[in-house]
């Protein structure tokens, strides 16, 4: 939850953990941002609440993912953010992962980012 990762400080530092919100007021649209998106157990939710809080921010984004399946759910409900695919080395990927390496064609992706 939110509150427990108050509990924690940024490196050495005494600032904590901010919310997307935060960062996004605090920076008012003057940088680009790329924001990657984890797979979890609700990607739909993790969409949908993090679309509502890019919705105040007027700068450029780009959203990225490992997961087609989030960039997917971003071509469907947002088609005007940008996005881009995450990739690794198909040796890297285990089980569901690997097979989902197949599938990026289904986010119309704006970029791919891959590590050698």
């Amino acid at each position: 939850t939110y509150a427990e990762l108050r509990e924690y400080h940024l490196a050495a530092t005494q600032e904590k953990i901010p919310l997307l919100r935060d960062v996004l007021t605090t920076i008012g649209g003057r940088t680009p941002i790329v924001l990657e998106l984890k797979s979890g157990h609700d990607n739909r939710r993790l969409c949908e609440l993090t679309c509502a809080e890019l919705s105040i921010y007027h700068g450029a984004v780009c959203v990225e993912s490992f997961d087609p399946r989030i960039l997917r759910w971003w071509r469907r409900n947002a088609p005007q953010m940008m996005r881009g695919q995450l990739s690794s080395p198909l040796r890297s990927y285990k089980g569901e992962g690997k097979r989902l390496c197949f599938f990026d064609i289904c986010s119309q992706i704006c970029s791919k980012a891959y590590k050698i």
